[in-house]
């Protein structure tokens, strides 16, 4: 289905829809994400600030509230996977709008876990620099260029799916890589 996570009554609708398909949820996997790669003091409008925090913050929030009645049915543990990122655990020059909504997201999570680690795990994942297109549709690109990061310090997709999924297979509760950016936190 598609769905902007981001609206709440469409994130209820997704999730409601596979609930009942099938009859609970197991596993729910939050991934949706948008940035705007700027310096803060050259936003024009607080317009794309807000937009990423709603996608990035708010789009994992309003799944997650409407799923937890599908996941209480099971009689196993659910699981909630979240894909957050390296810019969660630093903030970092040109991300002070992704970073900031990605530390919402981890402190979110961080709480979550407490409350309801009775009967659902939470698998953080915080990834460096993976090469994809995720740069090309900044909501906002810099005037000046930012930096990629420094060689070696970028994963490919495919690295950093296989990452996932071992974190995700194990239940790990919080899980960074690759390895250098771990040992920084």
């Amino acid at each position: 289905m598609a769905t902007d996570v981001s609206i709440e009554e469409q994130a209820k609708k997704l999730v409601e829809t596979a609930g009942e398909t099938f009859g609970s949820i197991d596993i729910l996997v939050l991934c949706a994400g948008i940035s705007a790669h700027s310096l803060f003091e050259d936003f024009q409008s607080m317009e794309p600030f807000r937009k990423v925090v709603e996608t990035n913050l708010y789009g994992s929030v309003y799944p997650v509230r409407h799923a937890l009645k599908y996941m209480k049915r099971k009689t196993n543990k659910g699981h909630i996977v979240v894909l957050s990122s390296y810019s969660g655990e630093f903030g970092l020059w040109y991300r002070s709008c992704y970073s900031a909504s990605k530390f919402a997201v981890n402190g979110f999570f961080e709480s979550l876990r407490m409350e309801l680690g009775d009967y659902i795990d939470i698998t953080v994942v915080s990834p460096i620099t993976v090469q994809t297109e995720f740069r090309n549709y900044s909501l906002v690109k810099p005037e000046k260029s930012a930096s990629e990061g420094e060689e070696g310090s970028t994963m490919t997709a495919q690295e950093a799916v296989d990452q996932i999924i071992t974190a995700a297979d194990y239940r790990v509760p919080k899980f960074i890589f690759p390895f250098k950016p771990w040992v920084a936190v």
